[in-house]
């Protein structure tokens, strides 16, 4: 497994500094951005002090799990400077030259940028936690076993991305993290 988690080379100025842009927000900032994610659903149960109880079953995720780069700029926008970089490096896992053309319909996870915003910005442990269960939640609050596994897979794709390794984290790790912690 050592050779699994080895980096690539994290001395990468652009790397450093695409990364950088995360790391002085704070849960706050990044719950913004989740809650535009999220529309009515970013708006947790424990936050609410004047909506019935009858309205929950109204509220509904403003995006898709796949977003286009102006949804990217409009969820993300406010934690990056230039959304473009970001979006191409979420797509690609990788940092990619600015000259090579955006296909229209190419799209990037928004919960993977959550997670690897999670792994990097300004919060204790426990609140990068907190801030990641909540975002793949359902309405009442529940982690359904599909969300379970897209936790995993998300977090550790994440892992992958930010720390750029050299491999990949097998599949047979990311099922054994499932079958321990959530059955």
């Amino acid at each position: 497994m050592g050779a699994a988690l080895a980096s690539h080379d994290l001395s990468d100025p652009q790397h450093q500094q695409l990364l950088s842009e995360y790391v002085d927000h704070s849960r706050k900032t990044a719950d913004e951005c989740a809650h535009i994610f999220r529309g009515s659903l970013g708006v947790y149960d424990d936050e609410q002090n004047d909506s019935p109880p009858s309205s929950l079953g109204t509220r509904k995720p403003a995006y898709p799990r796949h977003i286009q780069l102006s949804q990217f700029e409009e969820v993300f926008g406010m934690l990056v400077a230039d959304a473009e970089p970001h979006f191409r490096f979420f797509h690609h896992g990788k940092i990619v030259s600015a000259e090579s053309k955006l296909k229209p319909d190419v799209t990037a996870c928004a919960h993977r940028v959550f997670c690897a915003v999670a792994l990097l910005m300004k919060a204790d442990l426990h609140s990068k936690v907190d801030f990641v269960l909540r975002l793949y939640a359902d309405i009442a609050g529940i982690l359904t076993p599909e969300a379970k596994s897209s936790l995993v897979k998300d977090i550790i794709t994440s892992v992958e991305e930010v720390l750029q390794l050299a491999d990949s984290i097998p599949g047979s790790v990311v099922s054994n993290v499932e079958v321990i912690y959530f059955h």
